[in-house]
């Protein structure tokens, strides 16, 4: 249920957008729905997108957004079963991480298919799906230890944003991390994989209120609740 900062934002949304773009950083943004969320009640109100849109003129918490959540570089330190919601999301029965375009498995909705690994042998050229951990280590890596695989580099596939793609998918899997594992970030899982899966494509973008963010926009974000 929007707010009543936010039933009224309209009119301020091509203001907001302008800061938005002129500045170099994205003010935090999340969308109205995300107050449903009941851990919300501890967020910095400056965080959520009621926040934003009031021009953070209000009696609520105010609070530093880059310390509500952990970066990408934690969560890929962590063995895959010591990630957050990990047997529920991001592991197939026998404990291995599930292929990125498969997770997460407690959502309605799933990553958008935009990645896969290139291998080569220098003769030839073999492509592969990418997995949750790839994408939180920013290369293909080996499923039994983390180590990684040798001449292969991740790609975006085609029709993906290639500009900000790789870094998009990394921060979006440790925004849905963040989201079951720190009591205050801002954001749920199901919202991260609307943002993500919204701009991935190329040319997409994210529709809040109206601000209409593109990918570049949404990563800043994400890497903005973090350090």
């Amino acid at each position: 249920m929007n707010t009543p900062s936010e039933t009224n934002a309209h009119p301020q949304v091509d203001e907001q957008r302008r800061r938005l773009t002129k500045g170099g950083l994205i003010a935090p943004v999340v969308i109205g729905t995300l107050l449903s969320r009941p851990v919300l009640g501890a967020a910095p109100h400056n965080c959520t997108l009621s926040g934003q849109m009031s021009g953070n003129v209000s009696s609520h918490e105010q609070g530093v957004c880059s310390t509500l959540g952990l970066p990408p570089s934690y969560y890929a330190g962590l063995s895959p079963d010591a990630w957050p919601n990990a047997t529920e999301d991001f592991l197939d029965d026998q404990g291995r991480p599930l292929l990125f375009r498969l997770a997460p498995g407690s959502q309605p909705t799933k990553w958008s298919d935009a990645f896969r690994r290139k291998l080569t042998n220098g003769i030839n050229t073999n492509f592969e799906d990418a997995t949750v951990w790839d994408m939180l280590k920013g290369v293909p890596v080996k499923n039994n230890n983390g180590n990684p695989i040798p001449n292969a580099v991740l790609e975006v596939k085609p029709g993906m944003n290639s500009t900000y793609g790789l870094e998009l998918g990394q921060e979006a899997v440790a925004a849905y991390m963040n989201a079951f594992d720190q009591t205050k970030f801002p954001v749920t899982g199901e919202q991260v994989i609307a943002m993500f899966n919204a701009v991935i494509v190329s040319g997409g973008t994210y529709d809040p209120l109206g601000l209409n963010l593109d990918a570049s926009q949404v990563l800043t974000y994400f890497k903005s609740l973090h350090p």
